[in-house]
């Protein structure tokens, strides 16, 4: 579905296509609402065009991203390739240092259970009482 141009995004995200509709339907489909409006105002037609039309605009900043958790190797996976499309971008990585009861957490720790993979960054230093990375 396109969109004229001069919808307000907001007006986007409070339609709704019916409340029989499950809410995770109803918030997939007003993603797309919002994500076709973008490509149609940026002339895209692939993805591709999509993401040189963005990083084209993008002339650099700082994300700021903080969590109870270091991220697992899935989250960091996006964040690379988040950066990789964006290089000008630095994201800082921010997580707690104890858990919730208060016990120390290191900067890299085990999925346990049968879970596998880590979560956090190896190398991550302490700053102000939290791990922090800055990746680049």
């Amino acid at each position: 579905m396109r969109l004229s141009r001069g919808v307000d995004p907001v007006d986007l995200v409070n339609r709704s296509p019916g409340d029989g509709w499950p809410v995770r339907r109803r918030i997939a489909h007003r993603v797309n609402l919002l994500a076709n409006e973008v490509d149609q105002r940026l002339g895209c037609q692939t993805d591709d065009q999509y993401l040189a039309a963005v990083a084209a605009q993008v002339t650099g900043g700082g994300i700021q991203l903080s969590s109870d958790m270091g991220p697992c190797h899935s989250c960091r996976a996006v964040l690379r390739l988040f950066l990789q499309h964006f290089p000008l971008v630095n994201c800082t990585v921010t997580y707690r240092k104890t858990n919730g009861r208060g016990e120390p957490v290191a900067a890299l720790t085990p999925a346990g259970g049968r879970l596998c993979g880590a979560y956090g960054y190896e190398d991550a230093p302490e700053v102000n009482g939290l791990w922090c990375t800055v990746l680049a």
